[in-house]
């Protein structure tokens, strides 16, 4: 019997024919590509899969086309949680049905990324240090619709009513069900994308910044700023009077993952402050930490 390397190939050229006769393909087409590549190759090579083959072929293919990008996203979905091994279920959860996944160990790192990659929908923890996810819903609906699913051990009436209060749009308690966990993102979105608007303007000063339309404007005119600098400037809009260290600016603008040295952060502050004119110097330098707007 062939093995699974040897296979897969063929199977992937087969399915990569069909893909490229599509702009996008929803994942639930999926299932039916591999079903009509096994036929195929049952056809040209007199090959027989067994169940756990057409299992592991279409883990491979799922893999493969996310990696390649070629799957039509269902929408991004922030997951805010103190627990690696949590963040880590949940994303195994969603991957496979079509949402790009960002993640956050609390509600303090959750909010210096949010408005950077502005998702359709977060899921939030309660309990968290630094900031519990109580004090982050409260924070996020002074400048955010962003629809939100608590999700958390504490299941008491008292505590489902506080967080609904607060503004969230639904409550999970832990443990949960992988299928109910889905049903409830795909209704908490169908019922939020006729009512809510991602992002607010966010006003500090004399800059104003539309996050939703990716534009800065001073004084009611608009500026031009590249991708990161509209995201430094972002951050320290919504953070203003508070000190964002250069990690943590590194760390949401350019990524964890990114090798660079801090200096890359004070490059673009130094044009950012020139495109900022004379209300360049409300950036300020908080010497051998970072930088904040004082306004």
């Amino acid at each position: 019997m062939r093995s699974l390397s040897e296979v897969l190939p063929n199977v992937f050229d087969y399915y990569m024919s069909f893909l490229l006769q599509k702009t996008n393909i929803h994942h639930n087409f999926i299932d039916y590509y591999c079903e009509v590549c096994f036929k195929l190759l049952k056809m040209q090579l007199s090959f027989t899969f067994s169940k756990s083959m057409i299992y592991k072929l279409k883990a491979k293919v799922y893999a493969l086309v996310l990696k390649r990008g070629i799957m039509m996203s269902m929408g991004t979905i922030l997951v805010i949680d103190d627990e690696i091994a949590m963040r880590a279920l949940i994303k195994s959860f969603l991957v496979p049905e079509g949402y790009l996944v960002k993640d956050a160990s609390n509600g303090m790192e959750a909010l210096e990324m949010i408005f950077v990659e502005s998702p359709d929908l977060i899921i939030v923890d309660i309990m968290m240090p630094f900031m519990d996810g109580y004090t982050f819903t409260k924070e996020l609906r002074k400048t955010s619709d962003t629809p939100i699913i608590f999700l958390s051990a504490k299941g008491e009436e008292w505590d489902k009513v506080k967080g609904l209060k607060l503004g969230a749009d639904d409550y999970l308690v832990k443990p949960f069900h992988y299928g109910e966990l889905i049903a409830r993102i795909e209704t908490v979105l169908r019922r939020s994308s006729k009512h809510y608007r991602k992002v607010l303007t966010i006003k500090a000063g004399p800059i104003t910044i539309d996050v939703e339309n990716h534009l800065a404007f001073l004084d009611g005119k608009e500026v031009s700023l590249t991708l990161k600098e509209f995201g430094l400037l972002s951050l320290l809009v919504t953070h203003k009077n508070n000190l964002i260290t250069r990690n943590n600016l590194m760390a949401t603008i350019w990524g964890p993952e990114y090798s660079g040295t801090e200096r890359t952060v004070d490059t673009h502050i130094k044009t950012l402050r020139l495109k900022l004119k004379q209300h360049g110097v409300l950036i300020k330098t908080v010497w051998g930490l970072g930088y904040k707007l004082e306004v």
